[in-house]
């Protein structure tokens, strides 16, 4: 009769249900090993001893976490994970025969749990559609995000690039204070000081990064192909197995990585936000332009020089209000 392939036990009620011949009397000498049928990783209340004999007596020990030995008469026993390296792997007649079974009952377990959490995703009939649904949000999601740095000018690409970079989203202004002083001759002098003040946040940098999202639709191809191709027919490989359930369970985590896209795409795009872009840069040049920029984001159509000019304004006024009437320059 076939082997059955080893798989892991997590009560003794369980292993010795289906290991008939498992007796915690059996005693396993070292030179009757022959074969692992398992392994397994009990609760306290169910350690066993382990059932291990050499030279020097039987091991004894009192363990939760060992093999299933088969014994050269098939009769089968416990013996502990590190009793068992500690006993055949100082005797070289027995190291490389448990050895060469550990490593396939390892193998043979690790498919089985792959096998288990890849079913009932293989059987989801759910599956397709949820791809799809994904797959759909990512391309609408990437052409947006896509879109963005086409938006900004190459000035202001580089700077948020740089802060993005640098960790740097506090935005500061210089409020300016002047104050006139007399002295003993009764002579005014103005005296003007500059306070840096932080007026605002950056938020959603990360949304001008557009490689994370291609990386995901690279990994939702991946799904698609996985979803056509994988099946469970008992002769897959450890690694075919474990890349298609990784690629199907993606499908979910795409999910949330695209919603963490779209809150920081929001973010960005919010006027709010908007308007602290000009205030990165000292030249007109350049605010204006960024202004330009923060208005056509925000209105989805073009605008004019003039629609620019009073905007600086109005929002320069807006900043001077806050603090006081008081002027300021940008701490770029």
């Amino acid at each position: 009769m076939a082997r059955k392939r080893a798989r892991r036990y997590r009560s003794r009620r369980e292993a010795e249900r289906e290991h008939p011949l498992l007796h915690q009397d059996n005693l396993v000498p070292l030179e009757n090993f022959a074969d692992l049928l398992g392994d397994y990783e009990f609760p306290k209340l169910e350690y066993v001893r382990c059932q291990l004999i050499d030279a020097g007596g039987k091991c004894h020990k009192l363990h939760g976490w060992g093999w299933i030995a088969q014994l050269k008469n098939e009769s089968e026993g416990y013996i502990g994970h590190d009793c068992a390296e500690e006993h055949f792997g100082g005797d070289p007649r027995f190291a490389a025969v448990f050895t060469a079974a550990a490593e396939r009952v390892d193998k043979e377990i690790t498919i089985g749990l792959l096998e288990a959490a890849l079913r009932p995703l293989i059987d989801d009939p759910s599956m397709p559609d949820r791809l799809n649904d994904v797959k759909r949000r990512w391309r609408q999601l990437y052409d947006r995000a896509a879109n963005l740095p086409g938006q900004l000018t190459e000035p202001l690409r580089k700077e948020l690039s740089a802060r993005r970079k640098q960790a740097s989203l506090d935005v500061v202004i210089n409020v300016i204070q002047v104050e006139t002083e007399i002295d003993e001759n009764k002579r005014e002098r103005k005296i003007v000081t500059r306070h840096p003040t932080r007026w605002g946040v950056l938020s959603g940098l990360q949304a001008l990064d557009i490689r994370p999202l291609g990386k995901i639709g690279l990994r939702l191809d991946d799904a698609g192909a996985a979803i056509r191709q994988a099946v469970i027919s008992g002769d897959q490989s450890k690694d075919t197995l474990s890349k298609w359930l990784a690629d199907l369970q993606y499908i979910e985590r795409a999910d949330q990585a695209l919603k963490q896209h779209e809150a920081n795409l929001l973010a960005f795009c919010r006027p709010d936000n908007l308007k602290l872009l000009w205030l990165l840069f000292s030249g007109r040049f350049e605010q204006l332009s960024a202004i330009r920029v923060a208005l056509e984001i925000i209105s989805r159509k073009r605008v004019m020089d003039d629609e620019v000019a009073t905007t600086r304004e109005a929002w320069a006024q807006e900043i001077k209000a806050a603090n006081g009437g008081s002027e300021f320059n940008t701490a770029h």
